[in-house]
């Protein structure tokens, strides 16, 4: 069973991760944070987790306007919810947060190349960030179609297959979806 998050135990943990969060915690710190997240494990949940730190640390670490900052977190915001984010099982969830860093990655490369290339920059440079766009890109699709896999295979629809014989010996191949209804002419 979960112990409940009071205020209390939120103000010690943000003390306690201000105090690990560092380059050299002390082991007494570090034993009393793993302490707190085995007695309470919606502690993650205030942390945002792993793609969560990711995403913030791309916001953080990318030169660009803050206006199109908040472009980008709305719009990110908004496929975390069109995704299905906060209605999905784990692996999902992990699934849909590999999309999102990837895709957030992807267009903050294009941003910056695009504005490199309106400033401006020599040939080598150029190819670099299109490597460098290339492999997002490639990865972000991997991400895309990960999650869609899952998702066909969570689903788990029995699909049917007919095979017709003709007369002339040849082979025809029905595929239907069982849970799906015929279309309507």
């Amino acid at each position: 069973m979960s112990k409940e998050l009071s205020n209390e135990i939120r103000h010690e943990f943000g003390a306690l991760f201000e105090r690990v969060n560092k380059e050299k915690p002390s082991k007494k710190d570090l034993a009393a944070l793993r302490s707190m997240f085995k007695e309470y494990p919606g502690l993650l949940d205030l942390t945002g987790g792993l793609a969560e730190q990711n995403i913030a640390m791309l916001f953080v670490s990318t030169k660009m306007t803050d206006g199109a900052r908040e472009l980008f977190r709305a719009d990110l915001n908004k496929m975390k919810t069109d995704l299905g984010y906060d209605a999905s099982p784990t692996l999902e969830k992990m699934l849909i947060d590999s999309v999102l860093l990837a895709w957030l990655r992807l267009n903050f490369y294009e941003y910056r190349m695009t504005e490199l290339e309106n400033q401006g920059m020599t040939l080598e440079k150029a190819s670099f960030w299109e490597k460098r766009l290339l492999a997002s890109q490639s990865r972000y699709l991997r991400a895309c179609r990960t999650l869609a896999q899952v998702r066909r295979l969570a689903r788990n629809i029995p699909a049917l297959q007919v095979n017709i014989n003709t007369d002339a010996g040849q082979q025809v191949n029905v595929l239907g979806d069982l849970n799906k209804p015929p279309d309507k002419e």
